[in-house]
């Protein structure tokens, strides 16, 4: 008993009626509970997992584990378990447990503190549900973000069509019926330096018209948006100086 006295595990040796016979001093370090404590079987589960759900889980593995060994009488070691014990303080810990059936008919059972391990693994686990929840929430906001953003373009594109259409349809006629009129050279410079400098305003917002209508010119696009206007023939060919 030396030897198992001084492991690094918790050992237990429960005879085949189910009462304990030894517990090491590293068992009592990690649960607190001595042999006046936990006399059987029936009182380790009732003080170890008060808890009357979960006991009924751990009891369940347990009985598995009865009928294991009975099936297989040359079967030695048991499966691990891995519990939430209550200790005598109260407090809580997770431990691997470890039976093996020894040729008295008794088990050695094994506890394994990790719950250390367990509780940087519920760590990670929770920190991995926090990042996937905020990348979810990016997504959306990637979303919503990309929905606003298409408004806006979508409102721009409206706004620079109106300046255009307004412009072609108010401006640049007048501005062509004052060319008829003005013989003088200094106002047809000016008149002149007036429309081609209207014209590099939306000449921009012309070619990002003009993309909504592949395959035509940009004094094509022009026709299109004055006929949109109601203009006729001749107050086309007028606006833009050009033949019926």
């Amino acid at each position: 008993m030396a030897i198992v006295d001084n492991t690094p595990f918790g050992a237990v040796l429960v005879d085949a009626d189910g009462k304990w016979a030894y517990v090491n001093a590293r068992f009592r370090e990690l649960s607190g509970y001595d042999l006046y404590d936990i006399p059987d079987e029936d009182t380790w589960f009732l003080m170890a997992y008060p808890d009357k759900d979960y006991r009924s889980m751990v009891l369940k593995e347990r009985q598995r584990e009865v009928e294991r060994f009975s099936h297989d009488p040359s079967l030695r070691e048991g499966n691990e378990f891995t519990f939430r014990v209550t200790c005598k303080d109260r407090s809580q810990k997770v431990v691997r447990v470890i039976p093996v059936r020894l040729q008295s008919g008794g088990y050695l059972k094994t506890f394994i503190d990790v719950t250390e391990q367990e509780e940087n693994r519920e760590g990670v686990k929770r920190a991995e549900g926090e990042l996937a929840a905020k990348s979810a929430h990016l997504r959306e906001l990637n979303a919503k973000l990309q929905v606003l953003l298409k408004e806006k373009q979508d409102v721009r594109s409206e706004m620079e069509l109106s300046i255009t259409e307004n412009i072609n349809s108010l401006v640049l006629p007048f501005v062509g019926e004052l060319k008829k009129f003005h013989h003088d050279a200094f106002c047809m410079a000016c008149i002149e330096i007036i429309e081609k400098s209207i014209k590099q305003v939306v000449s921009p917002f012309l070619h990002k018209l003009s993309s909504r209508y592949p395959g035509l010119t940009l004094r094509e696009t022009q026709i299109i948006d004055l006929v949109k206007n109601g203009k006729g023939t001749k107050e086309i060919a007028q606006a833009l100086r050009i033949s019926q």
